[in-house]
């Protein structure tokens, strides 16, 4: 295969119609009972499709969900803090507001990591105490509004290249009220996460660079000024994330010397395809993407095409489909991540995650009489099925623990797939 012929095919696979197609082909061979390591059981699926508008009810007994994004964590308590922050900073432009927001966005999903179970971090604004995700998140923001990502003293709520390079452990300590010996390890690696970052953003300057200064929500910048003609396209979106970012992800597929990031080998499936058996998935690119629409929003910029992404493959929606029993893992018992079989398995269970997210999708749309756009895949994510598979995960412990181990043979380094 020559050069050119690598580089456009590794260009079909860095999308989202990639993870679909290739998703899909998986699904079929489930169909067929050729899966080595899952049966489906489509029966099951009103089931998860009751449990996500139970969900949705609960959160949003209104039905006005907002996009899949960080922006949510962010007011945990009941706390605009990000619109605080945005506020106190009066940005001048939609621009300038758009360019801040989509530093945020990316680190802030950048820093989606698994953390010790007892961990928790006092908000410094309000007092509360918090966990997890959005405790994390949080964490992040606040270092933002402090100019930990910042190279200008002047504008601390940015994300430069330099900055984030130079970033020292002590800072990612206090930052994120962590331990230096309890965590140190967790520490090190977010310290080399950030500088992977950081250099992954100082090689593009094509897409990074603006007027000297190299900053991650320059990403952005072009799509806001082509916003004047057309409206902005999610997928387009993605596709830009995965080019600029791709060299900070490793562990996954490569083809030749391109690095496909959260795409994987499976042993068995989809031989006869060009890159045989790689399926990609691209969840934190996905994460990121989908994180933009709301500041674009923001910013006066219409996204569309929102269903032109994927479901996220992700710990959640994998515990919410084999919890309905739409999903049987034949070999729950022996989920070695380190066995053989481990990638197949992991691959098979976030492919067909994927594929039954868009037709539980299909299916809640029918039961709602939603009309037609008024319930993209992104609003049924963060409204329902990301809710669902929460409430799953707390209460069966053993089904997160066994689950977690699975994906974690399929997970580039810092997806949040630990038990």
């Amino acid at each position: 295969m020559t050069a050119t012929a690598t580089s456009s095919l590794a260009d079909r696979l860095l999308t989202a119609r990639a993870v679909r197609d290739r998703a899909a082909g998986v699904f079929e061979a489930a169909r067929a009972e050729r899966l080595a390591h899952i049966t489906v059981d489509l029966t099951k699926l009103p089931d998860a499709v009751t449990r996500t508008i139970s969900a949705i009810e609960t959160a949003y007994p209104d039905f006005q969900i907002p996009p899949f994004g960080c922006w949510r964590a962010f007011e945990a308590g009941g706390h605009d803090r990000w619109s605080a922050f945005a506020g106190a900073r009066g940005f001048e432009t939609p621009d300038a507001f758009l360019r801040a927001a989509a530093d945020l966005a990316i680190l802030c999903h950048v820093l989606s990591v698994p953390l010790r179970d007892d961990w928790t971090l006092t908000d410094t604004i309000t007092g509360e105490t918090l966990s997890g995700r959005e405790g994390l998140s949080v964490g992040v923001l606040s270092m933002f509004a402090a100019g930990n990502f910042s190279a200008d003293p002047a504008d601390p709520l940015r994300a430069d290249a330099h900055a984030l390079i130079r970033l020292e452990e002590d800072e990612i300590v206090w930052g994120l009220q962590l331990d230096h010996n309890r965590d140190s390890e967790t520490v090190r690696s977010i310290t080399e996460l950030l500088r992977r970052l950081g250099e992954a953003t100082g090689l593009r300057p094509d897409l990074f660079e603006i007027d000297g200064a190299t900053r991650l929500g320059h990403l952005a910048v072009p799509f806001f000024a082509a916003s004047a003609s057309a409206p902005v396209e999610l997928a387009k979106l993605l596709e830009a994330v995965l080019d600029g970012l791709s060299p900070m992800w490793q562990g996954g597929a490569k083809l030749e010397d391109v690095t496909l990031g959260d795409a994987w080998h499976h042993s068995a499936l989809l031989q006869e395809l060009d890159a045989p058996g790689i399926v990609p998935f691209h969840l934190p690119a996905q994460e990121m993407a989908y994180a933009l629409v709301e500041p674009f929003a923001q910013a006066g910029v219409e996204v569309v095409g929102l269903d032109d992404l994927t479901g996220l493959a992700n710990l959640e929606h994998a515990a919410l489909f084999l919890d309905a029993g739409v999903l049987t893992l034949k070999d729950l018992g022996d989920a070695d991540p380190d066995g053989p079989s481990a990638l197949d398995r992991a691959i098979e269970l976030r492919a067909l995650t994927v594929i039954l997210l868009d037709r539980l999708a299909v299916a809640l749309r029918i039961d709602l009489e939603a009309p037609e756009g008024a319930l993209p895949l992104t609003c049924v994510m963060e409204g329902g099925t990301l809710r669902a598979g929460r409430e799953v995960l707390l209460k069966n412990g053993e089904l997160q623990r066994k689950t977690a181990r699975i994906l974690a043979a399929g997970g580039v380094n810092w997806l949040p797939f630990g038990a």
